[in-house]
């Protein structure tokens, strides 16, 4: 079931009839409506592109909520035919870990020594403390001679979640440590792909 009654979904698929990409939307008055826009390839990007651009004479104004991804990775904008468009930044939805250890296992990093962690958590007093990271699992400590990093929970989400990179937090000072070299090759087995939070119900 659809979370708004008039949208609509073009589906585009591959020669082997793979679906690639998709696009939710709505006719709202003037407006092309976009509720939805993902696509896995170059040609489904390019395709559901003229797609929507092939709707530019009927209506006046075209409204994509897209994720901070969206707008940072791919040329959505660029790519419209005749392109009119403002672009704005609004806050939308905020992702947390609520159980570090388990995500970092689930991360499967691998680093030839172990580091530290030490993370604030006002919220969840379980999810905060000092961390070792050591063969991939993530053990609270009391003491540790590792290289260690600190931040709060939320800048170990944006960090770990691939959100931003660890240069990004160490210059704002949202994470700090005293050997970045070490975690940078920690940070080269992060995701590259920032996640998406499309539909969250």
């Amino acid at each position: 079931m659809m979370k708004t009654p008039h949208t609509q979904v073009a589906i585009y698929r591959d020669d082997d009839h793979e679906t690639q990409g998709y696009v939710m939307y709505e006719f709202v008055g003037e407006t092309f409506k976009i509720r939805e826009w993902v696509t896995l390839t170059t040609d489904a990007l390019l395709s559901t592109t003229r797609f929507i651009g092939s709707h530019a004479g009927a209506f006046s104004r075209f409204e994509y909520e897209a994720p901070v991804s969206d707008l940072n990775e791919l040329p959505v904008l660029q790519l419209m035919p005749e392109p009119q468009y403002e672009a704005r930044v609004v806050p939308y939805m905020q992702a947390r870990i609520v159980n570090l250890p388990a995500f970092v296992q689930a991360l499967d990093i691998m680093l030839p020594t172990e580091v530290v962690f030490n993370v604030t958590d006002e919220t969840a007093p379980w999810n905060g403390g000092r961390f070792e990271l050591r063969g991939g699992e993530l053990t609270r400590v009391v003491q540790s001679e590792a290289p260690a990093i600190t931040g709060s929970i939320q800048a170990f989400t944006q960090w770990l979640m691939g959100y931003r990179s660890l240069d990004n937090l160490l210059l704002t000072g949202d994470l700090t440590t005293a050997d970045a070299k070490t975690f940078s090759l920690l940070q080269a087995q992060l995701p590259k792909q920032k996640p998406v939070l499309a539909d969250y119900f």
